[in-house]
């Protein structure tokens, strides 16, 4: 097997403090002595695995499933809506120098079609690595996995390996004998392999416990996947039609349609929810649902289906927009540049986030401010916090309460690892004249998604998810242009994670706005008498901070226009005097932006 990060030199340092860093649980690691067998089982089995097998997650994991590694070493995709049964942990020493790592090259294949976060997959070869250099005193590292157990028989697959090292799996649950194996020895090179658990609860609420970890051997112990199936399976569900994300004209009339499948039962009902509330349901596999007349805005609609043995799962969600016409609303996404002057891009407002501290709020003094404090979704501020090692750096010169700062690289920013994950919600008033907004954000070991849309929905809105980093940092700046069909109407955006590759240390940012508005057209009147003779003299109306050029050409239809000059607008009339040296006939146009 081949292994990421491996190459660095190690210090062995005796007598280390070690903790558990779980995902959803907290965790000692417990091995309990053989008990009294009162109706609980457990038993279990080792077998190598041939390079190149296949395994595929979704159909093995019919109760749960778990892969890591997928993107970096923190990554773990786990089988979308249903309950989780599997939570896991990594014991280590508190400063990480045992892993985790990227194992980047396993022989076993693993595939899925029903993941979180990454919806699909085949023919993945990563895992997760922790390097075991137990010494006499100190904790084994390695990994911990807990599932729920019940008082029905289960099978627990857990997919793991070693590579120049030896590890121990142990497993136990209340009233039953523990199960403890050395098979997997990487001494003489790697070695991987799948443990078969078989296990039955006396009671309900019970938890079955798994260790994966070293012996004295150094060398590296992997995790690349678990798998949990019982007597009965949950049935599969989904919605076919209408697709995600699409667009119809208010009033919409459209139909939504769910399909669902039960393998070894019935399913006993199917229910189409929007929301929370229930817009559809059948007691049988298939279900068709026409909704009439439905007004403007954005819905969001899921389908969950239960079979006879009363297991349920949910479907990935399906958004549907509805729309009027009238407004305008485009989106882009780019690298932004290594520094932006706020002050010269926000010409009708700015805002700036985490100069000093995590609440530290700036933006443009002198104007009515139109880009409020940003808005914190599923987390509250005390969850906030600031960074100063941005890779764009921000200035300005007009601004509030700091008025003005060179080149700082500071931001805000969220961990992704709530649930639901958090995120930002940024609302800028729209009007009929097109604005400008750009927007500043970035991310940590995650995929970002960014919504936007006018209350109104007078256009159809923008949604991005391009933005994506498992293993590092990643910056973006969204050029969004909008106008809203009527007066009142805002454009909302959010700042989501669409996937989080590290669920203890992934994060979202947040830096920068700016905005600008397109001038509304200059009426040209003019100046008679010149206030010089013998020249042309123009004035009309220049917007503060709009940026105007005067050209001219000396015969109409010609292409060659000159520049005359060019100006800030000072929110006052502007007089433009041009000295026509014997001319006949000139022409003029104005351009602003």
């Amino acid at each position: 097997m081949h292994h990421a990060l491996f190459l660095r030199p190690r210090a062995v340092l005796a007598g280390r403090r070690f903790q558990v860093l779980g995902l959803l649980l907290a965790a000692a690691l417990i091995v309990t002595s053989p008990g009294p067998v009162g109706g609980a089982t457990l038993s279990g089995s080792f077998a190598a695995l041939s390079p190149g097998t296949t395994v595929d997650l979704s159909a093995e994991g019919q109760l749960d499933w778990g892969q890591w590694g997928l993107m970096s070493e923190w990554g773990y995709t786990h089988k979308y809506g249903v309950s989780p049964h599997i939570t896991y942990s990594f014991v280590t020493d508190e400063y990480f120098t045992d892993g985790p790592y990227l194992l980047d090259g396993g022989t076993t294949l693993f595939g899925w079609s029903d993941g979180l976060p990454s919806r699909t997959a085949a023919n993945v070869t990563n895992g997760t690595s922790i390097f075991g250099d137990k010494l006499p005193g100190n904790v084994p590292t390695g990994f911990l996995l807990q599932c729920l157990a019940d008082t029905g028989p289960q099978t627990l697959k857990v997919y793991v390996g070693t590579s120049g090292g030896a590890a121990t799996l142990s497993a136990s649950l209340t009233g039953a004998p523990t199960y403890t194996d050395n098979s997997l020895n990487g001494a003489t090179g790697g070695t991987n392999g799948v443990y078969t658990l078989n296990f039955q609860a006396n009671s309900p609420g019970q938890t079955l416990t798994v260790s994966f970890t070293s012996t004295e051997t150094p060398g590296y112990i992997t995790l690349q996947a678990a798998t949990l199936s019982g007597t009965d399976a949950p049935p599969t569900v989904a919605i076919t039609a209408p697709a995600d994300s699409a667009s119809f004209a208010a009033p919409a009339t459209f139909s939504l349609t769910a399909a669902a499948a039960d393998y070894d039962g019935a399913v006993t009902d199917l229910t189409l929810l929007q929301g929370t509330t229930v817009v559809g349901q059948s007691a049988s596999s298939a279900l068709t649902v026409t909704l009439s007349n439905h007004p403007a805005g954005a819905y969001s609609f899921c389908a969950a289906a239960t079979d006879n043995a009363g297991l349920s799962v949910t479907s990935f969600p399906a958004r549907v927009y509805v729309t009027t016409t009238g407004g305008t609303l485009t989106g882009s996404v780019e690298i932004p540049p290594v520094g932006v002057d706020l002050t010269a891009e926000g010409t009708r407002d700015w805002a700036h986030w985490g100069l000093g501290s995590p609440g530290s709020f700036n933006h443009k003094s002198g104007v009515a401010q139109l880009i409020p404090n940003v808005v914190l979704l599923n987390a509250s501020t005390s969850e906030l916090t600031n960074y100063a090692d941005s890779l764009t750096a921000f200035s300005w010169s007009d601004g509030t309460p700091t008025t003005q700062t060179s080149s700082n690289m500071t931001g805000v920013f969220l961990y992704a690892t709530n649930h639901p994950p958090a995120g930002f919600q940024l609302t800028v008033p729209a009007t009929n004249l097109p604005r400008r907004l750009k927007v500043y954000a970035g991310l940590y070991r995650a995929q970002g998604r960014l919504d936007a849309w006018l209350s109104d929905f007078s256009a159809v809105p923008y949604s991005d998810s391009s933005v994506v980093r498992p293993d590092s940092n990643r910056r973006a700046v969204y050029t969004l242009v909008f106008a809203s069909a009527n007066p009142g109407a805002n454009l909302v955006i959010t700042w989501t994670p669409a996937a989080v590759f590290d669920p203890f240390f992934g994060n979202l940012t947040w830096q920068a706005a700016t905005l600008w508005q397109q001038p509304p057209q200059p009426v040209l009147q003019v100046v008679s008498p010149p206030p010089v003779p013998n020249e042309f003299a123009l004035s009309f109306y220049a917007q503060t901070a709009a940026n105007y050029t005067v050209q001219y050409v000396d015969a109409l239809g010609s292409t060659n226009w000159q520049g005359l000059t060019n100006f800030s607008g000072p929110g006052a009339d502007a007089l433009v005097a041009d000295p026509l040296m014997g001319l006949t006939q000139r022409f003029y146009r104005v351009l602003v932006q």
